[in-house]
């Protein structure tokens, strides 16, 4: 019996299995449970820790430097947001644990790489951002490599990313379920494999599923590379939306650009969640001064830190097994009500 069909038992990662076997304290109470349970049901044995290829017994001894290095590769941007910030605290967290070194690092426009990357000094990497140039990915591809989120390769390296597909499902139930009838989706022209193209598309697919119809604004416009360009195409998609025919009574904003529409609506005397119900997007680009304060989205970050350097141990014991891409589900995050 492989760890393989516990894992699809339990509805979990393989990561999260070899967690559960070497590392349980590290593991959610709740997720534990799920985990052992599976394989109580499936009569798996767990074999003694001189037996067993896990962790304890093969990994540890794949970390020959004790040292990961978390790349940003979109330059310090990236690495100051909510969501950087998390990844980082998580990422650190769990190697902590395993006494493994971190090193936090920026891959500039000068492609230069930290010199324990260049060296080899290093057991692995985890990357957040987009692909880097060919000649510095050819330097990378010879490490163990997570990805976090969605950019970066889609050929190379293993990832931890939201479901996004399933978020989009969610916000569709959740904006019918409160009564809304007239609904928008805001988001960009479709895009291989990023966020809010995924995201769209499950709230596309789930409207379909429960006979909904709905609007679609933004697919005109391409996605701005800055915060001047968010903002006027924000300023658009404000006149758009109150130049509809019907009034809508619930919105979501697929994209990055929920806090740039909330505050071109309130320009305009169109106030969400008094007028409708709005799920803005994620925290990062939807500030928490917002007023009155949307419904936003958590990725969870910090687990996302966590489970890409499960992933990562994982990939060292098991180098020669297929590429693996790991979901985790995000949050629906109502405002606080007044006290």
């Amino acid at each position: 019996m492989s760890i393989t069909k516990v894992a699809k038992a339990a509805g979990v990662s393989i990561a999260t299995v070899s967690r559960v076997l070497n590392d349980p304290h590290l593991v959610n109470p709740g997720t534990l449970k799920r985990v052992e349970e599976a394989m109580r049901g499936l009569s798996y044995r767990v074999a003694p820790a001189a037996e067993r290829r896990g962790r304890k017994a093969d990994s540890q001894g794949r970390l020959r430097h004790k040292t990961v290095a978390f790349l940003w590769t979109g330059g310090r941007s990236s690495a100051s947001s909510l969501t950087g910030i998390d990844m980082l605290q998580g990422a650190s967290a769990a190697l902590r644990a395993h006494r493994v070194n971190l090193i936090a690092d920026y891959l500039d426009a000068d492609g230069k790489l930290p010199a324990a990357v260049v060296s080899g000094a290093v057991d692995g990497l985890l990357l957040h951002g987009p692909e880097p140039s060919p000649e510095v990915a050819q330097k990378l591809k010879g490490l163990r490599v997570v990805w976090l989120l969605s950019p970066g390769s889609s050929t190379w390296g293993d990832r931890v990313r939201p479901d996004h597909y399933k978020l989009g499902c969610e916000a569709l139930d959740y904006l019918v379920d409160r009564g809304c009838k007239n609904i928008v989706c805001v988001s960009f022209p479709a895009r291989t494999g990023i966020f809010d193209t995924m995201r769209a598309a499950g709230f596309a697919h789930r409207a379909e599923q429960r006979g909904i119809a709905f609007r679609c604004l933004g697919l005109q416009y391409n996605a701005p590379v800055d915060a001047a360009g968010r903002f006027r195409v924000a300023a658009g998609l404000a006149e758009e939306f109150a130049a509809l025919d019907t009034k809508p009574d619930g919105l979501f904003v697929a994209n990055e650009l929920g806090g740039y529409l909330h505050e071109q609506l309130m320009r305009r005397g169109i106030r969400p969640m008094t007028d409708f119900l709005m799920i803005a997007g994620d925290r990062d680009f939807s500030p928490q001064h917002l007023e009155p304060e949307p419904v936003m989205v958590s990725v969870h970050g910090v687990e996302i830190g966590r489970l890409a350097v499960d992933l990562l141990l994982w990939r060292l014991e098991n180098p020669d097994l297929n590429q693996v891409t790991q979901l985790l589900s995000s949050s629906l995050i109502e405002p606080k009500k007044a006290s």
